[in-house]
């Protein structure tokens, strides 16, 4: 404060007369009286007050803003909000039909993708990540080979190769009263790991099957820590897969359905249920309790990750413990 008086005193010195230079610099005037001085000081002061209670008023509003007390505009009660395009009261006016921030699409249509069985498949960006949002149901590999089905139960624990499997419409009551004529059109297939990995390609053009990181990468954008998303075979998170999780129809009732969050990412991951890897003589299981999703990631000859979301928990589990035999569904992710 005292450096800026002096600044300012400085600049309002009155000088009577121009200044001279011969030779050496010589500045000639006649300096204020000190009365007039005195009386500058104090204007000056009482200036630097108002503009340091200005200053507080600032930093005051800036708090606010940060704790709640003001809306995204500063403005102290006001109901602004920031969209999801990070714009101020936006409204997500710039976010297009597919949930694009700054894209063209004018219609859901638009953000359809096939695969190559003709089937259609919605899509939402979540984050940076373009996912779909039904589970895969094609028969074909992108080089149009068929993928193997109808294996017996004993057949399908000694599959070494990509296969696939559909739930049975007759198998429980759920299936009975869910599937219709088919539970891959609700539900999708149920795929062992060995397709996930072919060469060939299971996903439409463009997209693939995500990896363990990606999966990551989705769950932390959800509110999950990096610390937690990186643990093994225990429940990770919050209420993530409960944001995950959609289609409450399908679900049996439980803390994943109870929870506020459920359905708001837009994933809206389903309970497809599982074909097992062993002879069982029942060997599909979980449908209406519990989302399994392969991921293209190894961890050895015989296992590979996979996420868990069950109905009794709102977050999601990550198991490096599922033999590559069993049935899972496959969600695929923009390249």
């Amino acid at each position: 404060m005292t450096k800026l008086l002096s600044i300012l005193l400085i600049s309002s010195i009155c000088l009577t007369q121009e200044m001279e230079v011969d030779g050496n610099l010589k500045v000639t005037g006649t300096i204020q009286s000190a009365d007039s001085l005195n009386q500058r000081i104090a204007e000056l002061e009482f200036i630097i007050a108002q503009l340091q209670a200005q200053i507080a008023l600032l930093q005051s509003q800036m708090s606010l803003v940060g704790s709640g007390y003001a809306d995204c505009f500063g403005v102290v009660g006001g109901n602004a909000v920031i969209d999801n395009c990070g714009v101020c009261n936006g409204n997500n006016e710039s976010m297009d039909a597919c949930g694009l921030c700054g894209g063209d699409a004018i219609s859901e249509e638009e953000c359809n993708i096939s695969d190559i069985d003709g089937n259609t498949y919605k899509t939402i960006w979540i984050g940076e990540q373009l996912w779909m949002t039904e589970n895969l149901k094609v028969t074909q590999y992108n080089d149009g080979s068929l993928i193997p089905t109808g294996h017996s139960n004993s057949g399908w624990y000694e599959l070494e190769n990509g296969a696939y499997a559909v739930y049975p419409t007759d198998d429980d009551e759920v299936s009975q009263s869910t599937c219709g004529d088919d539970c891959a059109d609700v539900y999708g297939n149920l795929y062992n790991w060995y397709v996930v990995d072919d060469d060939r390609g299971v996903c439409p053009d463009g997209w693939h099957v995500p990896s363990d990181e990606e999966f990551l990468d989705l769950e932390m954008f959800l509110g999950m820590s990096e610390e937690e998303a990186n643990n093994n075979n225990v429940s990770r998170g919050t209420d993530e897969g409960s944001k995950l999780a959609g289609n409450s129809d399908l679900w049996i009732d439980g803390n994943l359905e109870n929870n506020s969050e459920f359905g708001t990412s837009g994933f809206n991951a389903i309970p497809a249920g599982t074909r097992y890897s062993g002879g069982s003589n029942s060997p599909y299981s979980s449908m209406s309790t519990t989302s399994y999703f392969w991921t293209s990631s190894e961890i050895s000859n015989t296992h590979a990750y996979e996420r868990t979301i069950y109905y009794y928990d709102s977050t999601v589990y990550r198991y490096a413990s599922f033999s590559k035999h069993y049935g899972m569904s496959v969600r695929c992710i923009q390249d």
